[in-house]
């Protein structure tokens, strides 16, 4: 009698983890688009953040949401859904990239030369700083 209650707790134990992993996997992203920025400044005042002292810039920006104003050097688009914009930071050849989620491509697209106001995710710093799920506010 012993085992088929510690067969039947088991089994509860292993449903609810199976629940809770399904959720988990399946629980919607969150958009930049739909939340208020914690910081809002240029690409350039950004890079420069994380290039002077990578440490502190991480415990600031680190998985929050940033609206970046800046210049656009290059835009990408792989596919009609995937857009990524590099906006310009001053110290050239390093850039500000912005992945745009899918359903924010903007029409029309922004061109090199625009001035763009962006707002997303920061997932750090590698040589370039990265932002993604982004929105772009204006052209």
């Amino acid at each position: 009698m012993k085992s088929k209650q510690i067969l039947l707790i088991a089994l509860g134990v292993i449903a609810i983890g199976v629940v809770i992993a399904y959720l988990q996997y399946n629980k919607p992203h969150r958009e930049a688009a739909d939340e208020q920025a914690a910081f809002s400044l240029s690409a350039n005042e950004l890079f420069n953040d994380f290039q002077t002292d990578e440490t502190s810039s991480n415990a600031k920006y680190l998985n929050k949401i940033i609206e970046i104003t800046g210049v656009v050097i290059e835009v990408t688009q792989p596919s009609p859904e995937n857009l990524t914009v590099m906006l310009e930071t001053g110290n050239e050849p390093f850039v500000i990239a912005c992945e745009i989620s899918p359903g924010q491509v903007p029409n029309p697209l922004p061109t090199p030369g625009d001035q763009v106001i962006v707002k997303g995710i920061c997932t750090g710093y590698t040589m370039d700083v990265v932002l993604v799920r982004c929105s772009i506010k204006n052209q």
